[in-house]
């Protein structure tokens, strides 16, 4: 009975998930990667977040449930905590219960709201791809406009569902596969397996990396062990800013800013927005 209940109210909240996007049209920024996808959305979040009425995947909640519930309101960590994985089984069943009813309920409302400016214009969406067919799943509930592969590597996470490091990329291309040519697909220049990726689609390609060729590159990153931080520049089109971030020193940080100032440029802002968007915004 519970699993009947569950995949009910995942029917529901997928139903209502693809209303919403065909009610308010936002743009649909979609990260996948074996590594590095939430310090992505965040950066993207950081440099778009007072330039559009932006929102972002937030909680532990799995695909099926997180994406929805994205897509459907801006909730509080409290909030997600109730009906997140780490919420100990049979706890407050009276507010589980509660959450889903005004969630579902207030959704269903919006959906005859006449006002686009009470949704957002950006949600910023991670595309897990634990199983074959997750990617397909998402994608049948929001359709992206900017598709971002953080990176696969030889050895990616989440392997055990399938037969190799190969069988995950091609799981994760189906994200940039259906892409218009209008489009963008924004690609680690420095993961093999994401750049092959480049011949599944018709979008245009975006690229970021430390190798020198990408599109938005990286270089001069140094760790700063006072501060526990890192320093690096990023540059494009002959162009370059310099980067300070604080409390965290690993190249992943580096990799997700060059992301952020990619979507920055296909959004029309320049390194030195996106720059001071990081610091301002990025936590």
């Amino acid at each position: 009975m519970k699993k009947i209940l569950l995949n009910f109210l995942k029917y529901v909240l997928k139903q209502l998930a693809r209303l919403t996007i065909w009610r308010f049209k936002p743009d649909i920024i979609a990260i996948t990667g074996s590594v590095g996808k939430t310090s992505a959305k965040e950066v993207i979040y950081a440099i778009l977040k007072n330039q559009k009425r932006a929102r972002r995947t937030m909680g532990n909640l799995n695909n099926e449930l997180g994406m929805p519930l994205t897509i459907l309101g801006d909730f509080s960590d409290e909030q997600l905590k109730i009906v997140s994985r780490g919420y100990p089984a049979g706890k407050s069943k009276f507010k589980k219960i509660l959450f889903w009813e005004k969630t579902i309920l207030f959704s269903f409302i919006r959906l005859f709201n006449p006002l686009k400016s009470a949704y957002p214009e950006v949600l910023i969406l991670e595309y897990g791809a634990d199983r074959p067919g997750d990617i397909k799943y998402l994608l049948n509930i929001a359709k992206p406009k900017i598709a971002v592969i953080t990176a696969i590597g030889e050895t990616p996470v989440h392997i055990e569902y399938y037969e190799n490091a190969q069988a995950v990329a091609k799981e994760k291309a189906k994200l940039i596969e259906n892409l218009f040519v209008s489009n963008f697909a924004v690609l680690n220049f420095d993961d093999e397996m994401a750049m092959n990726m480049k011949e599944k689609t018709r979008a245009k390609i975006m690229t970021f990396g430390f190798n020198e060729g990408a599109d938005v590159k990286i270089f001069n990153f140094e760790n700063n062990l006072q501060t526990g931080g890192c320093s690096f520049k990023i540059e494009h089109s002959g162009s370059f800013v310099p980067v300070v971030l604080k409390n965290v020193s690993d190249k992943q940080y580096a990799y997700a800013t060059a992301i952020g100032v990619a979507i920055g440029i296909i959004y029309g802002l320049n390194l030195i927005e996106s720059a001071e968007s990081i610091i301002l915004n990025y936590k």
